[in-house]
C-alpha cells in the first residue's frame, strides 16, 4: 500500500486540498468502525492496506499546506508544530489503546479509532484554510523529482533509517513484557512515557531541522544505534532501562520530522509529492525492519 500513495497525492494535489484531505481521512473513520464490527485477520489487513494507501495523501498535503502558510525559512518548525500534536497524540493513543484493549478486547480499540478518525473528520471540514491550487506544478514536472540522484539519496535514506528503527520498535511491548517483566500497566505507562520523551526530541528536532535537516538525521541515527543495542544489554534493571528508553524515544520521534522535512526541503517544487515518497521510503522500511526483526526474535530470542 506504500506504493499507492505517491500517485495519489500527486492527483490530489492538484485539487482542493481541504477536500482532498476530508477524503484522506474517511478511510481510517469507516476502516476502523469496520474491524471493530467484523473482526477478523483479512478485515484488519484490508482496513491496513487502505489506510497505508490514503495517509500519505493526509499527512503529505496537510505539511505542504502548513509549510506554505508558515512562509520561507519557517517550513520545518511550521511542520515541526503539527507533528507535535502528533507525537502528543500518541503520548495518548498507544498507551490508551492498550488499556482499552485490556479492559473491553482490540475490537474496542478499533472503535474507538473510529471516533476520533470521524471528529478529525469533522474538525477539516469546519476548520481547515480553504486554498487556491492554481500554483501546484503539473503532475508531469512533480514526478521529475524522482529522477533527481538528491532527492533519491534522501529516500533512500529515510528507508534504511526507519528499517533500523523499526526492527527494534516493532517488538518493543514484547520485549517489556518478556525480558523487563511489566504488566499491562507497566507496559503502558512505559509506552507513555517513550511518548514524553518524544515530544522533546520533537521539539528539539523542529529547533534544528531548517538548519541543517541531514545532519540532524545522522545525529539521530547515532543515538538510537547507541539506545537500542544499550537496552538489548540491561534487560529489565530499570535504573538504566529507563533513561535508555527516554533518549531511545525523544531520537525515534524526532526522525519522523527530520525525514520528512529533509525530502520536502530537497524538491521544493513538489512538496507534497515528495513528502509522499517519503512516506512511502518510510513504510517500506518498516515493513523490512520488523520483518527482520521478527525473523531475529523467531532465531534468537526478544532479547
Amino acid at each position: 500500500s506504500a506504493l499507492l500513495g505517491p500517485p495519489l497525492t500527486i492527483i490530489a494535489s492538484r485539487r482542493q486540498p481541504h477536500r482532498m484531505l476530508v477524503a484522506a481521512m474517511l478511510p481510517f473513520a469507516l476502516g476502523n468502525l469496520g474491524a471493530a464490527l467484523l473482526p477478523s485477520y483479512p478485515m484488519i489487513v484490508a482496513v491496513r492496506v487502505v489506510e497505508g494507501a490514503t495517509l500519505p495523501v493526509l499527512v503529505s498535503i496537510g505539511s505542504a499546506v502548513i509549510a506554505q502558510l508558515a512562509g520561507p525559512g519557517r517550513e520545518g518548525q511550521a511542520v515541526a508544530l503539527v507533528y507535535f500534536g502528533v507525537v502528543f497524540a500518541i503520548v495518548v493513543a498507544v498507551p490508551g489503546g492498550v488499556i482499552v484493549a485490556d479492559h473491553g478486547g482490540w475490537p474496542a480499540s478499533f472503535l474507538s479509532l473510529a471516533i476520533l478518525a470521524a471528529i478529525a473528520t469533522a474538525l477539516l471540514c469546519v476548520a481547515f484554510p480553504r486554498l487556491e491550487t492554481s500554483e501546484a506544478a503539473s503532475m508531469k514536472v512533480q514526478a521529475r523529482i524522482m529522477r533527481r540522484p538528491i532527492v533519491q539519496a534522501h529516500l533512500l535514506l529515510s528507508a534504511i533509517l526507519f528499517a533500523a528503527m523499526f526492527a527494534a520498535y516493532s517488538y518493543l511491548a514484547a520485549f517489556l513484557e518478556e525480558v523487563a517483566g511489566f504488566d499491562g500497566r507497566g507496559i503502558a505507562a512505559t509506552l507513555m512515557g517513550f511518548g514524553i520523551a518524544g515530544v522533546i526530541g520533537n521539539w528539539l528536532a523542529g529547533r534544528v531541522v531548517d538548519r541543517g535537516p541531514t545532519a540532524a538525521s545522522a545525529g539521530i541515527a547515532a543515538l538510537l544505534m547507541l539506545a537500542m543495542a544499550a537496552v538489548s544489554l540491561v534487560g529489565g534493571r530499570l535504573v538504566l532501562l529507563l533513561p535508555l528508553l527516554a533518549v531511545w524515544g525523544a531520537a525515534h520521534t524526532a526522525a519522523f520530522l527530520l525525514c520528512q522535512v529533509r525530502v520536502m526541503l530537497a524538491a521544493p517544487i513538489a512538496p507534497a509529492f515528495a513528502s509522499s515518497l517519503n512516506i512511502a521510503a518510510c513504510n517500506l522500511g518498516i515493513a523490512g525492519g520488523a520483518e527482520a526483526g521478527g525473523w531475529i526474535v523467531d532465531r534468537y530470542g526478544i532479547g
